[in-house]
């Protein structure tokens, strides 16, 4: 009776970190005079990380993660003294960075695909879809407060507990493993988060290793080829993403994209809730879009969105044992976020403009799907089951919502 994935030996934590501290020493050691300045930047990395992670993750001790935390805190503050040690190393140092550095890319390989395979269990197991598990109240679990947290740094409602074959509800019961949250997309955004932490630390840290390979190749020239530089940047239509995350970085501003029309082109926008729309931020979106570099320069203007209100409502097929109240609640929680006017979104995705949406209503679907407990959902949008087309400026806000529950 296992929870997956399998749970390292608080050993195997504790060797991670001294297997982090030897690796900070030996790279320390292969750099000679440079050791000091490369101990510092990895023992400082090292702990600057332990701290925040403390603060964070570690303060319920014995979580079923704990493996997962440690190993990416170990990979980063490896990959960051490897890093350094290549830079100021000779040719053993840099050979044995480079080795360091594998080995931190193979253990954010392995945490990756363990917390794949956790979010898979957990899919599996709140869709009810394993037998031997089930979600249950935490105040129906006898003594959960010394039950470790499934995930660390996560306020629980609930508890995962082992269904036996043998025992008999009303006599032994569930056994409670572990506490967890009642609520999967809660559960699945703190596994996301963690994804996108280490994503982006394999990212970074790979275009910085990057620029230390290519530096001796890329040191000035006496005459360096303007027209060379000026073709690498891309065309403007190949870059609208690249316009969205700019001109969403924008404070008060929500959603916005770049629709282009040959040699010109619009900038459309919606405020963020509590803001509205004014000719000073007018101003800046424009002054924003057009210093971004791309090769063809378009002659960009403001252009107003069509915001179209759609009728929503669903019925849902719900699982048995499932609590109605709760699944419409959490249904109703997932529809209205779709519609927050926001780029940065932790559950899901929100609504954008129609030259990325195309169609309204997937997304609705696709939200409704993934609520814990439905099985099937119904779905109609304006008095019918059909996609609503949408032009490349309208943006889907919600008129009404009517969500019902069935078993």
């Amino acid at each position: 009776m296992e929870l997956v994935p399998k749970v390292p030996s608080e050993r195997v934590a504790q060797g991670l970190q001294w297997a982090a501290a030897g690796f900070i020493l030996a790279l320390a050691a292969s750099c000679g005079v440079y050791g000091a300045l490369v101990f510092v930047a990895g023992a400082g990395t090292f702990f600057l990380l332990r701290r925040t992670l403390s603060a964070a993750d570690l303060r319920q001790e014995g979580a079923l993660d704990r493996f997962e935390c440690i190993a990416a805190l170990v990979a980063r503050a490896i990959a960051v003294t490897a890093l350094v040690a290549f830079a100021l190393g000779g040719t053993f140092a840099r050979v044995f960075a480079m080795a360091s550095f594998a080995c931190a890319i193979g253990l954010t390989v392995v945490t990756l695909l363990r917390d794949r395979k956790r979010a898979r269990f957990f899919e599996r197991v709140y869709a009810g879809d394993d037998p031997e598990f089930r979600i249950e109240r935490d105040d129906e679990a006898r003594g959960f407060e010394l039950l470790p947290p499934a995930l660390s740094g996560t306020l629980t409602d609930a508890v995962i507990a082992h269904v036996s074959a043998t025992s008999n509800y009303r006599t032994n019961g569930p056994r409670p493993l572990a506490r967890v949250m009642r609520s999967f997309s809660k559960m699945r955004a703190r596994l996301s988060k963690r994804r996108r932490t280490l994503t982006m630390t394999v990212v970074g840290t790979s275009a910085a290793w990057t620029l230390v390979l290519a530096g001796p190749f890329m040191l000035v020239r006496s005459q360096p080829p303007v027209a060379r530089a000026a073709s690498v940047a891309p065309a403007c239509v190949d870059a609208v993403p690249y316009f969205e995350e700019r001109l969403q970085s924008i404070p008060n501003v929500g959603r916005a994209t770049l629709i282009a029309h040959g040699t010109s082109g619009e900038v459309v926008y919606v405020p963020k809730a509590g803001s509205k729309a004014s000719f000073e931020l007018d101003a800046e979106v424009l002054e924003t879009a057009r210093a971004i570099p791309c090769r063809d320069k378009l002659t960009l203007t403001i252009a107003q969105p069509r915001y179209v209100a759609f009728d929503v409502s669903a019925e849902l097929a719900i699982e048995e044992g499932a609590n109605e109240t709760a699944v419409q609640r959490d249904a109703e929680e997932q529809v209205r976020a779709l519609f927050q006017p926001d780029a940065h979104a932790l559950d899901t995705q929100h609504f954008g403009f129609g030259a990325t949406e195309k169609t309204f209503g997937y997304r609705v679907r696709h939200a409704l799907r993934h609520v814990s407990g439905v099985k099937a959902v119904k779905l109609v949008v304006d008095g019918a089951d059909r996609e609503v087309p949408l032009e490349p400026t309208d943006f889907p806000t919600l008129k009404s919502l009517s969500i019902g529950v069935v078993r």
